[in-house]
């Protein structure tokens, strides 16, 4: 494992060690209990210890020469990645279901990808250039339910290739191209806050509180940009997408629109 943790730093991604399984017992203190087998953190730290050095690394798999390897995701390595699990949450659809219909939309994602253990995807992506944030989120919503999607961005992390799984399975490589992802993928796991001004023609509620001509407040700007952005999107939506849009935006308006002074909390 320690060739593939190297590779992994030679190309900017920081790693970490984790622990591994001998059929369903985890390597940590818990054993059979372990409700995460295969798939936690070796150093005490966590993922915020991941790194790029070298002599870190190698310190690690000599101290640990069959742990898993584990990848941070986010600004620690430049990639966030899409993980898509093929069983469903409560009440949700399954993650497999749901990334087919969101590609049969929107048109295929080309990418890199790899195998997980479970026989889920994760679906890797470059960290966007218009610095926007890719955080961690669970079950991302679809057609309004719970969906078998996560994200692992900036704070995650995500078990790599060629560790195991405590099914038996093994996380392998997919051939693919590392790009950004497409703006639609990007709306959806992370919408931009500020955006530029609605046009002109575009009526808009006013909502008391917002900035006079000439207000000085940098804080009252982006939060007025980012709220008339939201309020764009979802009159702009088709039909039939505003109301998982309006989902979506209701944290950005809410809270945006409590700095403007336009609501209680």
């Amino acid at each position: 494992m320690l060739d593939h943790a190297l590779n992994y730093i030679a190309r900017g991604w920081a790693v970490l060690p984790l622990h591994r399984t001998e059929g369903p017992r985890c390597s940590c203190h818990q054993g059979a209990d372990c409700k995460s087998p295969g798939k936690h953190p070796r150093t005490s730290a966590g993922v915020s210890e991941a790194t790029t050095d070298e002599a870190t690394v190698r310190e690690w798999w000599a101290r640990w020469p069959d742990a898993w390897v584990g990848i941070a995701t986010g600004e620690a390595s430049g990639v966030w990645v899409l993980d898509v699990d093929r069983k469903a949450p409560t009440g949700g659809t399954s993650g497999e279901l749901a990334w087919e219909d969101l590609q049969d939309q929107h048109g295929p994602v080309d990418a890199l990808r790899a195998q997980t253990g479970s026989g889920g995807e994760h679906v890797f992506f470059l960290m966007p250039r218009d610095g926007r944030e890719v955080r961690n989120r669970q079950r991302l919503p679809h057609a309004g339910m719970p969906s078998g999607v996560d994200v692992r961005g900036t704070g995650g992390y995500i078990v790599a290739p060629p560790s195991g799984h405590h099914t038996g399975g093994r996380y392998q490589w997919v051939e693919g191209p590392l790009n950004e992802a497409p703006g639609w993928l990007l709306e959806l796991v992370a919408p931009v806050a500020s955006r530029p001004a609605v046009a002109s023609n575009l009526s808009l509620p006013v909502m008391s509180g917002i900035p006079a001509e000439g207000e000085t407040s940098r804080e009252r700007r982006y939060a007025q940009r980012a709220l008339e952005g939201a309020l764009q999107d979802i009159l702009q939506a088709p039909e039939g997408g505003r109301h998982d849009l309006l989902n979506r935006k209701a944290y950005t308006i809410g809270g945006y629109a409590q700095l403007l002074g336009g609501v209680d909390a």
